[in-house]
């Protein structure tokens, strides 16, 4: 924050005005930063998904819970319960998110928009045809995925 302008919502907009101007394909930045958050975000890979699952298997036991207590009280299959266990999941789903959450354990989702990264990706974009190409190119290939 520039402490010349103070806290205020027409500073921030001078300082969103001036950031927009320097750095015109910002908006369209944070749209590709949250793809790949998404896509990150959504999915483990086979160590993560072990080591969650290790975790989770851990902690139930600790609790002293069986895996049929636990499907009771979360309104979750068993069978579901066991395959999270067994690290047989690549996406984070409401209920493996609902079982972590029961037993107090963090799925580390990576959650988080770093603006500076952002701002370095906008940058880019501003540097060359060849750049905002390749940026394009990166954008549609990423859409392809959905």
């Amino acid at each position: 924050m520039n402490p010349q302008l103070g806290d205020t919502t027409a500073s921030r907009a001078k300082i969103c005005a001036h950031r927009q101007r320097r750095l015109p394909y910002l908006p369209f930045c944070k749209n590709i930063c949250k793809m790949i958050s998404n896509m990150q975000t959504n999915r483990k890979s086979v160590l993560a998904a072990k080591q969650l699952g290790d975790a989770l298997r851990h902690r139930r036991k600790e609790l002293g819970l069986t895996l049929e207590q636990l499907a009771s009280k979360l309104n979750v299959d068993v069978g579901q319960l066991s395959r999270f266990e067994r690290a047989e999941f690549k996406i984070v789903s409401q209920n493996l998110q609902k079982v972590a959450a029961f037993l107090q354990i963090q799925v580390d989702d990576g959650v988080g928009e770093p603006d500076c990264i952002v701002e370095q990706f906008a940058e880019l974009l501003g540097r060359s045809a060849r750049h905002r190409a390749a940026a394009i190119a990166l954008v549609r290939a990423l859409q392809e995925l959905r």
